[in-house]
């Protein structure tokens, strides 16, 4: 048995740690030409004569590589280039790319103070390894907020809305004391609790509230091109090579999101079977009129929903059989719902009409 143990260990190849550490300054070495070329790159505009739109834009295919990932490589090549003692410490590695990363991070929006403090910044840098370098990059970033001159305010205030997983988008803002407290006060006046049912978070309540601040807590009536699977559309079951249910221009969406969107959008639909055969181009279609909405309003007096004391202002109009499933634009198939409510039975709460005109909602 010992002589069999020895024999598969003489076989076994033992990767070192050295080997690793050694693949590991290649890949630093490597990502620091790649930035020194990008650079270069850049200033010479050569993504633009390649017919792209931007550097990332480049980046993002070329690089085989996200979006976001091309945009942090961008900003991580312009801050070299543009700060010779920075691509100067890259070369002798005395920081590494990770070090440039949170530089780059550092110096969005507070290019002044930035351009200041960078002897400070890189020299530190060059004393402490990159997971210590975060936490240090974390408070100065707080720090130069705080220190910003009046004349740099104008930096305080920004706003990013960026796409992210399954067609959701990530908005990311900084505001400075007045806007910051303004905003606060506002998104707490809108986001208590709607009552007992109301089983959202105080984050989820704070996202409603501030698309009611954008919205004017008016409906919003989106145009867009849906384009969707037909077994997809009436519910059927698709191989998941073959399904389709999207927005042209964003990529795929929940199914639920797509039958809301059907109740209170203007649509362009574009039916299809598989990837490549078109069964319809549907025309732009509004699915409630003006007079039906009035009608609706007159009838239902704000949200149906139990308990819920929102106005028609901030309510859409539902159909309650949906109209991918034979359901028809009339009164009698139409009800004002919230938009919390609204999604609520789009994604399976369903509501019960009572002779008497009252309605009452099923979780599902």
């Amino acid at each position: 048995m010992v002589q069999c143990m020895v024999a598969v260990a003489l076989d076994t190849y033992v990767v070192t740690e050295e080997e690793v550490t050694d693949a590991l300054r290649t890949l630093d070495a490597a990502m620091t030409h790649v930035l020194a070329l990008l650079g270069e790159f850049d200033t010479q505009g050569g993504w633009e004569i390649a017919g792209a739109a931007s550097l990332v834009s480049w980046l993002a295919q070329q690089g085989h590589c996200t979006r976001r990932e091309a945009a942090t490589l961008a900003r991580n090549a312009r801050l070299a280039r543009a700060h010779h003692e920075l691509s100067d410490a890259l070369q002798a590695s005395a920081i590494t790319p990770s070090h440039l990363t949170q530089l780059s991070s550092m110096a969005r929006h507070r290019s002044r103070k930035f351009d200041a403090d960078l002897p400070t910044l890189l020299e530190t840098a060059t004393h402490v390894d990159p997971e210590g370098y975060r936490t240090i990059a974390a408070h100065w970033k707080l720090l130069a907020d705080d220190l910003l001159a009046p004349d740099e305010r104008d930096e305080r205030n920004m706003l990013d809305l960026a796409e992210s997983y399954g067609g959701s988008w990530v908005l990311r803002g900084v505001f400075d004391e007045v806007r910051g407290a303004a905003l606060q006060r506002m998104l707490l006046e809108r986001s208590a609790p709607t009552g007992a049912d109301d089983l959202r978070s105080a984050s989820e309540r704070r996202a409603d509230a501030f698309f009611e601040l954008l919205t004017g807590g008016l409906p919003v009536q989106a145009r867009l091109d849906v384009i969707v699977d037909v077994d997809t559309f009436v519910g059927g079951a698709r191989p998941i090579e073959d399904i389709r249910c999207e927005l042209a221009g964003q990529g795929a969406i929940e199914r639920v999101v797509m039958e809301r969107l059907a109740c209170n959008a203007h649509v362009g639909r574009v039916l299809a079977r598989g990837k490549h055969e078109v069964l319809e181009l549907g025309r732009q279609v509004r699915l409630a009129t003006p007079a039906q909405r009035r009608s609706v309003i007159a009838r239902d007096q704000g949200c149906i929903w139990p308990h819920c004391k929102r106005p028609p202002s901030m309510c859409e109009v539902h159909h309650i059989v949906p109209w991918q499933h034979g359901g028809e634009s009339n009164v009698d198939n139409l009800a004002l719902l919230c938009g919390i409510h609204h999604t609520h039975v789009h994604k399976g709460w369903n509501l019960q009409r009572y002779q008497d005109g009252t309605w009452d909602a099923v979780p599902p």
